[in-house]
């Protein structure tokens, strides 16, 4: 079993064929079969009960693929309320990864409680920003799992503008925290690795945007770029005999999605402060290795914590609209992509005239990711000098870097 990943997996490692099998060992969920039949707004409130790390982003693909559908303009108040949302989302999750799950590789240590009684700064640092996390999540959402206020044409009610103000002070309160999380990163001594593949990220609309809440493709690191609704045509999923994931394939290969994916193709979109950071960084150095998906991610946690504080001062500024705009049902079909922190999630529903949902596809970002998981074990093993024992933890540690959600795997 590997330890320290959300859900259960294993390694099968044959040394002697050099060969690697990552082993998905949770049942599935079907929650694409439960919604057949169901009502365009239960979507929103029963996909994000596929992940308790990652539900905001998945209530958000949803809510997008049910708008897509029935032509639905949110209010810009709505969308930047939902980018709060999603602020919130990556800190929350970063955070726990990265201090929780990974650190202790880096660290010499077998538990992330460990961090508590050695490194009591690293823990408190990880507490401050979950905290803040939560409560903008519970602010906007309603509660810090699985939001409520959340609907198709916006939001059943905003928060009021003081609490817009608190939401801001907990931001600035932790901006020294999350400086203090890159340059953690930055200290850390990260395997080699260097085993090319493709990157794709969805690309927002906006030039000068990182991704966050609205796309208008996805992007290629090979110049592959597709439109989103085609994405059916370009990301084939495969059943393999050991895993009860599918993988996902980009022209019969395994590719990368994610933080790192994101800064590599985006990176200088990024705020100015975690620019500043990112400005001394060689890039190639961090290209085709995906152990740095550790860096990455502590680079974003920097950026949406400025990109949040930016979406209050706005708020703050102009106020806020009317939550929800009207609408009627229509017939038809809608994606809905967005970045979450493991990479991209497509949310793709068709719906009939009443509103009823008739076909139901979800692609999560874990999927996306396990057949390059497994390349890369695969390139570890037939390259490396270590000894049978150094191998398997490095490959632990290269699953860990990766993120994965299991749960999210087996929806």
């Amino acid at each position: 079993m590997i330890a320290k990943i959300e859900g259960h997996g294993s390694l099968n490692i044959n040394f002697k064929a050099k060969k690697v099998e990552l082993n998905i060992l949770e049942g599935e969920r079907l929650f694409e079969e439960m919604l057949i039949g169901k009502s365009y707004e239960q979507t929103y409130w029963i996909t994000p009960r596929i992940c308790g790390v990652c539900p905001i982003v998945h209530a958000l693909a949803s809510v997008k693929a049910v708008e897509e559908t029935f032509r639905i303009q949110v209010s810009h108040s709505s969308q930047i309320m939902r980018e709060l949302m999603m602020c919130s989302q990556m800190l929350e999750s970063h955070i726990l990864h990265l201090i929780f799950l990974s650190l202790p590789d880096y660290l010499g240590m077998d538990r992330g409680t460990e961090i508590y009684q050695k490194h009591p700064k690293y823990f408190n640092m990880a507490l401050k920003i979950k905290k803040t996390a939560d409560f903008i999540a519970k602010a906007i959402g309603g509660r810090p799992v699985h939001p409520v206020t959340i609907t198709a044409g916006g939001f059943f009610k905003f928060p009021k503008i003081e609490v817009i103000r608190e939401i801001k002070i907990q931001l600035q309160n932790i901006i020294d925290d999350a400086e203090g999380l890159v340059n953690l990163a930055l200290s850390l001594k990260y395997p080699a690795l260097y085993n090319p593949c493709e990157y794709l990220s969805a690309e927002p609309k906006l030039a000068d945007e990182f991704p966050i809440y609205s796309f208008s493709k996805i992007s290629s690191s090979r110049n592959s770029n597709f439109e989103i609704k085609n994405y059916i045509k370009e990301i084939k999923e495969l059943v393999v005999p050991y895993s009860t994931a599918k993988f996902a394939q980009h022209f019969k290969q395994g590719f990368m999605v994610g933080s790192l994916a994101r800064v590599l193709l985006f990176g200088n979109r990024l705020t100015p402060l975690a620019s500043q950071y990112l400005n001394k960084i060689n890039l190639d150095t961090l290209r085709f290795n995906p152990y740095y998906n550790n860096l990455a991610q502590a680079l974003e946690v920097l950026h949406y914590t400025e990109k949040a504080i930016n979406i209050c001062d706005f708020a703050l500024k102009n106020g806020l609209e009317k939550p929800m705009v009207g609408f009627k049902t229509r017939a038809g079909r809608g994606v809905g992509v967005m970045e979450a922190p493991r990479g991209i999630l497509y949310h793709d529903y068709t719906f009939d005239s009443r509103g009823n949902a008739t076909d139901i596809n979800i692609i999560t970002p874990t999927v996306q990711n396990l057949a390059h998981i497994e390349e890369d074990a695969n390139f570890i093993v037939e390259h490396s000098d270590a000894n049978e024992s150094e191998i398997y933890h490095q490959i632990e540690m290269l699953v860990r870097a990766y993120d994965p959600c299991i749960t999210c795997s087996v929806h």
